[in-house]
């Protein structure tokens, strides 16, 4: 008996609750290739991936995610953008990436919230892009 998607998705959430993201991450990707137009899915599973420092495979994930259009598209550019700077120390395409959250952030106290982030990660010597704004 195959496993509904949905059900599948809801066992891999538990898992990634649970800290056993390893598991959750093969559960993301056989609900995937079920689902391929999935965002949520593949938000969650670049956010995973992200945590078990598979960078770049977080960024394909967090892309796909982009590509089939998640709800919070400001968050994947902002985590993106952060994968770029803390991790990969790629500099434009982490400016790049801030730049595209900045500019999609629905309302002036979430851009505050993400200027704020970004300035107190500078701050800290963690991000190292500078903050802009956006009217």
């Amino acid at each position: 008996m195959t496993v509904p998607p949905d059900v599948l998705m809801q066992q891999a959430a538990a898992l990634h609750s649970q800290g056993r993201r390893l598991e959750a991450i093969a559960l993301f990707r056989q609900v995937l290739a079920a689902l391929p137009e999935s965002s949520e899915g593949w938000y969650e599973l670049g956010y995973l991936l992200k945590a078990e420092s598979q960078y770049v495979e977080a960024l394909d994930a967090y892309g796909q995610a982009l590509a089939k259009g998640v709800t919070r598209p400001e968050e994947v550019h902002l985590n993106r953008a952060v994968i770029y700077s803390d991790h990969l120390r790629r500099d434009e395409d982490a400016q790049r990436e801030l730049r595209a959250a900045l500019e999609l952030a629905r309302t002036m106290s979430r851009r505050c919230s993400i200027s704020a982030i970004c300035t107190r990660n500078a701050g800290n010597g963690r991000t190292r892009w500078p903050v802009t704004t956006v009217s």
